[in-house]
Formats: C-alpha cells, structure tokens, sequence
C-alpha cells in the first residue's frame, strides 16, 4: 500500500443534492458596509451643514479674498504647471517605455538607467542639503543646525 497518494473517491450524490447544485448562487450580505456608508453619508451631512450655517466662517470674508486677482493669478498658474507637468510626464514615460521595449541593447540599458536614477534625483531634491555630497548621517546633522 503506498502512503504517499491519496486515494481517489468519486464524490457521491444524495437525492436531494441535485436541487442544490441547480440553485442559484445570492451574494452574501454584507450589513457592515451599508451602516459604514450611512454612517459616512451622515458625517458628511452634520461637516457640510456646520459650514453652510456657522457664522463663524465669515463667507463673505473669505469670498472677498479668494476673489482677488492676485490669488486667481496663483490658482490659475498652479493648474497651468500641474497640467504641462502632467503632460511631460506622460511623453517622458511614454519614450522610457518605447525605448525599455526596443530590441536594441542600449536604447534598454539607457531607458533602465534614466528610470533608476530618476527617484534618486527627486529624494536628493527633497533633502534639506541637496548639494552636498557627503554621507547622509553628516547631512542630518547639518540640516538640524540650520533649523
């Protein structure tokens, strides 16, 4: 007798089983996500009636300084930047993927280095001493004197 497989046993049907096996399968209930949602729903509700009816908020305020030309001058340039930032970052992925798929050895090589190196070059633009050159734990201690 062989221990190591099990033995095979056709699964067997009771007389009743039949009427199962046709019925049609209902998702299960989930009553947690619909008291969640109501409860978000009501949440949002009480936050957006205490803004409309708070005379705290000064609307009128707030109406006449978003309203200045200087502040609609800013908004309009940040939605400026964000789109040609948006659009060069497709075309600059689209190139990087074209060239990854190409059958040339240095198009893929040149397209694997540029794609490691970009998010080094973004952290290094992020740290407080991006110039410098020296170990990172000498960095910290740098930017903790200058604050």
């Amino acid at each position: 007798m062989d221990l190591g497989t099990p033995r095979r046993t056709e699964p067997t049907t009771a007389p009743g089983d039949e009427a199962l096996l046709g019925a049609r399968l209902v998702a299960r209930r989930k009553p947690g996500q619909w008291i969640s949602a109501a409860l978000v729903l009501v949440i949002v509700a009480l936050v957006l009636r205490s803004m409309a009816t708070n005379p705290h908020y000064q609307w009128d305020v707030v109406a006449h300084f978003f309203l200045r030309p200087s502040i609609l001058d800013g908004l309009a340039l940040t939605l400026w930047l964000t789109a040609a930032v948006l659009v060069c970052g497709y075309l600059i992925g689209i190139v990087l993927a074209v060239m990854r798929l190409s059958d040339n050895p240095v198009l893929k090589s040149v397209s694997l280095r540029l794609h490691l190196a970009v998010p080094l070059g973004a952290a290094a633009g992020a740290d407080c001493c991006s110039g410098s050159s020296s170990p990172r734990s000498t960095r910290r201690s740098r930017c903790r004197s200058r604050a």
